[in-house]
């Protein structure tokens, strides 16, 4: 696993463009959302090891196999500062991954989100309000009730609802994509033990289509002879 974990950080492609223009947009967003510290860590790494998983959805992390990816990736990065992946904000709200809420290990899905929004996509979405995180948690609830959601995977929903959705630092951003990067900071937190979590590097999850538009908007306002 090691081994295979290793080759992740082979990349011989030489980049079109200079890669600190990248960097800087990251680094920029990464400040204006969490703050100077997490910006400035995530700058470093990008320099030192420019390496960066792009193959989840911008979402709330609640699906096993992008939760594994983002483990094992993590493990890749020895001694890092943070786990940077740039996700795709482009999907919409009922895939596979479910944005539009949670679906439990049994394939259960507990609605954030209306059903006029499941074919919104992530990246154009409105933020999701508390009382909608309050209609998630009556529907959870109800199904635990009727012995549809296993006891244990309840409390452990109940909980990432009550103390992760409910934040106010989550609850007052502007879009639904911001949400999703604050949420999975602290869900991410949750995957490991109490005493080792101040080993555990940052994650920041970013969405992708973001950065792109950032990279794209400076390509295009830049002065240059194209010639076919």
């Amino acid at each position: 696993m090691h081994e295979y974990m290793e080759t992740f950080k082979i990349n011989n492609a030489e980049p079109i463009d200079s890669r600190e223009e990248l960097i800087d947009i990251s680094v920029e967003y990464c400040h204006r959302l969490i703050g100077a510290d997490l910006a400035d860590k995530l700058g470093k790494e990008l320099t030192e090891t420019p390496v960066i998983l792009t193959g989840n959805h911008h979402c709330p992390d609640h699906v096993a196999f992008p939760i594994q990816g983002s483990i094992l990736f993590g493990l890749s990065k020895r001694n890092a500062r943070v786990v940077p992946i740039f996700a795709c904000g482009g999907v919409p709200l009922d895939n596979d991954f479910y944005p539009r809420g949670i679906e439990t290990s049994q394939g259960i899905r507990i609605n954030i989100f209306p059903e006029k929004d499941k074919r919104k996509v992530v990246s154009s979405t409105h933020p999701f309000t508390g009382h909608m995180v309050e209609n998630g948690i009556k529907q959870l609830a109800r199904l635990h009730n009727e012995g549809k959601i296993h006891s244990k995977e309840a409390r452990t929903l109940m909980e990432i609802l009550k103390e992760n959705y409910l934040l106010q630092e989550v609850l007052q951003q502007p879009n639904y994509s911001y949400q999703a990067t604050l949420l999975n900071r602290t869900l991410w937190k949750k995957l490991y033990a109490s005493d080792i979590q101040d080993e555990i590097p940052e994650l920041v999850f970013l969405e992708l289509e973001k950065i792109a538009d950032e990279l794209l908007e400076n390509d295009l306002l830049k002065k240059r002879n194209f010639s076919l």
